[in-house]
């Protein structure tokens, strides 16, 4: 009896390991765009900081599966709206420094963007051309990102590909939902 609960405990001991090692390590994001006659995208997680198997999250050129339509479901009766009276301005407070939290925790690898575009208009294609300048050329973008984008005068047109490599540690993530649901519901709400 001894022994099955010492395997039992050492297997959940080596569980316990590898959630912990798969929480710690990075998960690299490989995303793919492209957009010319027909658009096409693909994202492939690769656990392990990019070590572990592709795991495919999206693809355009899968086509999704057909489902089959559910039954009608019987309305249930409203559930009382009180409950989040007075939190909206807390949420929306809160959401820039969530989204800045998130934004701390993925870790570019590489970037390459090539892009072209064009409106109807060429006083327009110029126009947000010179909004987007100061983006594109005024930012110091690190070495690891290459950003061309080009404006196209004479018809409407919008063509380019994306490429992009992104870590993402998932334990790191935590911070940015406790602190939003701090800022939400904690007492000083």
């Amino acid at each position: 009896m001894s022994v099955i609960i010492t395997l039992l405990l050492s297997a959940l001991a080596i569980l316990l390991v590898l959630i912990f090692v798969a929480l710690v390590t990075p998960v690299r994001f490989e995303i793919r765009f492209r957009k010319d006659a027909e658009t096409s995208y693909q994202v492939v997680a690769r656990p392990l900081g990019g070590i572990g198997p592709p795991l495919p999250l999206a693809d355009s050129h899968k086509k999704p599966e057909t489902k089959e339509p559910r039954p009608a479901k019987v309305r249930k009766p409203e559930k009382d709206k009180r409950r989040w009276a007075g939190r909206g301005p807390g949420v929306i407070l809160a959401l820039p420094e969530f989204v800045k939290g998130l934004l701390r925790c993925i870790h570019i690898r590489s970037l390459s963007l090539d892009a072209e575009f064009g409106l109807n208009d060429p006083a327009d294609t110029g126009y947000v051309y010179g909004m987007l300048t100061p983006i594109i050329y005024g930012n110091p973008w690190p070495r690891r990102a290459t950003v061309s984008v080009r404006p196209v005068f004479g018809r409407a047109l919008l063509i380019g590909v994306l490429d992009a490599k992104i870590d993402v540690t998932p334990i790191t993530l935590a911070m940015p939902f406790l602190r939003l649901g701090w800022r939400i519901y904690g007492p000083l709400r």
